[in-house]
């Protein structure tokens, strides 16, 4: 039985990374969410099937590069790690890039 995760993004976005294209509706912003979403899960299903281990928790972080941004979001990516987050996948947008970050557990 394969478990799915389904806690959702908590990235505020204003452009379509795949596009750079301004979301102005919440639909395209909820389509581009989902869109993040898949992509973040393929290397999930990869390393499920290499280990005994399974994914407890997910998180989704900013990360904008902008130098008046740039502080709080290494912040944000150095806490999550030394939390025991591991980097799953990064994922390029037009303004920076979104870091996915998985914390594991063995069974």
């Amino acid at each position: 039985m394969e478990k799915t995760i389904t806690k959702p993004l908590d990235v505020d976005l204003a452009f379509d990374p795949e596009t750079g294209e301004q979301i102005k509706s919440a639909e395209q912003k909820l389509l581009v969410k989902k869109k993040i979403d898949q992509i973040a899960r393929k290397p999930l299903l990869k390393r499920k099937k290499k280990s005994k281990e399974r994914i407890k928790k997910i998180k989704y972080i900013g990360v904008e590069f902008e130098p008046t941004k740039i502080d709080e979001c290494e912040k944000q990516v150095n806490d999550a790690l030394s939390q025991g987050y591991s980097p799953i996948r990064d994922i390029d947008t037009p303004r920076g890039l979104i870091m996915v970050l998985g914390l594991w557990q063995r069974d």
